[in-house]
């Protein structure tokens, strides 16, 4: 039922912007992956926890991710070893496509 959500947001005809702050972790990153726009502030990390718990993460993340920051290395790595990604590095790799100093401009921006 949750996958059906995500497709949802993802197929949504109307652009879907996500602004995190923040800790975005598990189905957080799920949901995010199925948005049109990125956008965080500095506070934001992002997390693939699933391994941690012995789980899979396969609401969307290992479909969608790919084809968001293109590189299959990292999102391998991401996905295997549970690792925090920061605000910049999320950044840099195409997760998001701007950051903010802080929570307030991220917010003011977004809307």
């Amino acid at each position: 039922q949750y996958q059906g959500y995500l497709t949802a947001l993802e197929t949504c005809a109307k652009p879907v912007i996500v602004a995190v702050h923040g800790p975005c972790i598990g189905g957080a990153l799920d949901l995010i992956c199925a948005a049109d726009i990125r956008f965080c502030s500095a506070s934001a990390v992002f997390q693939v926890k699933e391994v941690d718990l012995g789980m899979a993460a396969d609401v969307g993340t290992l479909q969608r991710l790919p084809k968001i920051i293109k590189s299959q290395s990292l999102v391998n790595e991401l996905c295997l070893s549970g690792r925090k990604m920061s605000a910049a590095e999320a950044l840099s790799c195409g997760l998001v496509s701007q950051l903010f100093d802080n929570d307030d401009v991220l917010i003011e921006k977004s809307i």
